[in-house]
C-alpha cells in the first residue's frame, strides 16, 4: 500500500510516469543493467541457455545469467514493462487514496471544486499526444481510466441531490479532528507482543476481514498508540467492524491516548483507523448503528482471531 502524503499532488506519480524524460531515464537504467549482465559471464559460455521462464501473463519470471543474443529485445521490453506497470499500480493507488482524503478533509463547498478540477485534469492526460508512447502499455491508460472513474463517480454524487450532499457533510462533520492516534494494544511493552499482533495481523489478512493491500507495518501503526499515518481498508461489513472494536475494547485489549483504558471514544479513533471496503472514509454511526448484528460464524471467526492477541 502506498504511504499517503498530503504534500504531494494525487497525481504525482502519474506526472512522473507521464514525463518523457523519466521514460527515456527508464529505458536508460534498465539497458546499462542490461549489458552490465550480458558483460558479466560469470564463468558461463555465451551458448546454451535455456529460454527465459515467463508466467501466464508473459512475465518474465527468471533468466540464466544473460539471455541469448535473440533474448536481448525481448528481456529488455519485458523488464521495462514489468517495472512499468509497478508503477502505474503504484500510482492508480497512490492518486485513489489521495484524492479520497483531499476531498475527504475540504469543506463540502470546496469539495466539488476538487473534483471538477481532478476530473478536467485527468481527462487532458488521457488526452495528451505526447504520451502516445507510453500508451502502447495498455496498463498505463487504464491506470488513468479507474482514477478517472473514481473522479467520475465523485461528480455523480455531488449532483445526484441535495439529501446526498447534506449527508456527506454530516459524515465529514462526526469525525473529531482533536484525534489523531488509534488505538493501543495494551500489551505494547511485553516480551510477546509483536508475535501476537504478527498472528492477529496474519489471521484477520487470511480471513479476508481486512484488504490484501495492508502491510504489516501500516497495521501495526494503527494499534501502537502513534498518529494513523494511513488508514486500514476493512474489506466486510461495518457490522463486523463494530463487533471487532466492541470485543477488544470489553476484554481491554486496547487503549486511547494517554493510557485511557476507558476507551470512551473507541468509535472516534476506529473511525480514524479504518476506511470502508470501498476505501470510503466511516463516520461514528455507521459503528455504532451498523445495521444489523454479525452472523454466528463471522462472531466465531473474529473471536478466535480476538484470542490470538492473549499474551501467553
Amino acid at each position: 500500500m502506498v504511504k499517503v502524503e498530503s504534500q504531494q499532488s494525487p497525481l504525482f506519480y502519474f506526472d512522473q510516469i507521464l514525463t518523457l524524460n523519466g521514460v527515456e531515464e527508464r529505458k536508460d537504467r534498465f539497458q546499462k543493467e542490461f549489458e552490465e549482465r550480458a558483460n558479466d559471464e560469470s564463468g558461463h559460455e555465451t551458448h546454451g541457455f535455456k529460454d527465459i521462464d515467463k508466467d501466464e501473463e508473459g512475465r518474465i519470471v527468471s533468466y540464466y545469467c544473460f539471455p541469448l543474443a535473440s533474448y536481448t529485445d525481448e528481456w529488455f521490453y519485458y523488464s521495462f514493462k514489468n517495472q512499468l506497470e509497478e508503477e502505474t499500480k503504484e500510482a492508480t493507488s497512490y492518486a485513489i487514496t489521495q484524492l479520497d482524503a483531499e476531498i475527504y478533509k475540504a469543506s463540502p463547498e470546496i469539495q466539488d471544486n476538487i473534483v471538477k478540477h481532478y476530473h478536467t485534469t485527468i481527462r487532458s492526460y488521457l488526452e495528451e499526444p505526447n504520451a502516445t508512447e507510453l500508451y502502447q502499455y495498455p496498463f498505463v491508460k487504464e491506470g488513468l481510466q479507474q482514477v478517472l472513474n473514481y473522479v467520475e463517480k465523485k461528480v455523480t454524487s455531488t449532483h445526484v441531490d441535495e439529501s446526498n450532499s447534506q449527508s456527506s457533510a454530516k459524515s465529514i462533520q462526526s469525525v473529531d479532528d482533536s484525534i489523531t492516534t488509534g488505538f493501543k494494544y495494551t500489551h505494547l511493552n511485553d516480551f510477546h507482543y509483536s508475535d501476537c499482533l504478527k498472528n492477529f495481523y496474519n489471521a484477520l489478512k487470511h480471513r479476508k476481514f481486512i484488504s490484501e493491500e495492508t502491510t504489516s507495518a501500516q497495521f501495526k501503526r494503527i494499534l501502537s498508540g502513534k498518529p494513523v499515518e494511513e488508514p486500514v481498508i476493512w474489506a466486510k461489513a461495518n457490522k463486523e467492524l463494530a463487533y471487532l472494536i466492541q470485543q477488544l475494547k470489553d476484554k481491554a485489549l486496547i487503549q486511547g491516548d494517554q493510557g485511557d483504558t476507558k476507551l470512551t471514544n473507541h468509535w472516534k479513533i476506529a473511525v480514524r483507523c479504518f476506511y470502508d471496503k470501498h476505501k470510503r472514509p466511516l463516520d461514528t454511526g455507521q459503528l455504532q448503528r451498523p445495521g444489523g448484528k454479525c452472523s454466528d460464524t463471522q462472531r466465531k471467526q473474529l473471536d478466535e482471531i480476538i484470542s490470538l492477541l492473549a499474551i501467553p
